[in-house]
């Protein structure tokens, strides 16, 4: 009866102690990748109304980032621009960076990737620093050039030709509008198409908070 006293703890210990190993040695499935909750659906309405900027002339501004570097929004240059439109603190401008920075790093040094916010040079600064954004980030504290576009919320985004000329404009994002503006920066830049991983944006159009 002692010996067997002695044997069912050990024998516990040892179940215990090879479960734990067993546990141990299982890898952890590898996590979903995450999608951007939709906070703020695009409309039917929204859609007719951004497809009005299409084949017409781009608002035009000439001024410097907040770095105090000569930029242009608009007008006549080399390569095509594409512009988008942050709100300071907003977690939908925040969800979509990533994606415009992978998209910046395909086309860096054919295409003018600006990014427009709401708040003044610091605020600009601080969004840049802690998003990782490499092009060119603008302030527009009293949104002359968000109002000029009608960007109504953040992740608006417009592609601009060449000669000045606007392309197309999004009301927001989606695994669909990236692949569309991928397929567009290639043909404008004479490059080959390459499929665009856009599994971090959502399946259905998004757009952000409101500027105004």
């Amino acid at each position: 009866m002692r010996f067997a006293a002695i044997l069912v703890p050990l024998g516990v210990s040892l179940a215990v102690a090879g479960g734990i190993m067993y546990y141990a040695s299982i890898k952890p499935a590898e996590a979903a990748t995450p999608v951007p909750e939709i906070r703020h659906p695009v409309s039917r309405a929204m859609l007719l109304d951004a497809a009005t900027f299409s084949e017409k002339v781009a608002p035009y501004f000439r001024l410097q980032d907040a770095h105090g570097i000569d930029v242009q929004i608009g007008g006549v240059g080399k390569k095509p621009q594409f512009v988008y439109f942050i709100l300071d603190g907003c977690p939908c401008s925040l969800d979509a960076q990533p994606l415009f920075n992978k998209m910046y790093q395909r086309y860096k040094d054919k295409v003018d990737f600006i990014g427009v916010i709401d708040k003044p040079k610091p605020n600009a600064i601080d969004y840049a620093g802690m998003t990782t954004m490499l092009c060119p980030i603008v302030s527009d504290p009293d949104l002359k050039i968000v109002k000029a576009f009608k960007a109504r919320e953040s992740t608006y985004n417009v592609l601009i030709r060449p000669d000045g000329t606007i392309e197309k404009m999004w009301p927001g994002y989606c695994q669909n509008t990236m692949a569309e503006l991928n397929r567009r920066l290639a043909k404008l830049t004479g490059e080959k198409e390459v499929a665009f991983d856009a599994s971090l944006a959502p399946k259905e159009m998004k757009s952000g908070c409101f500027f105004y």
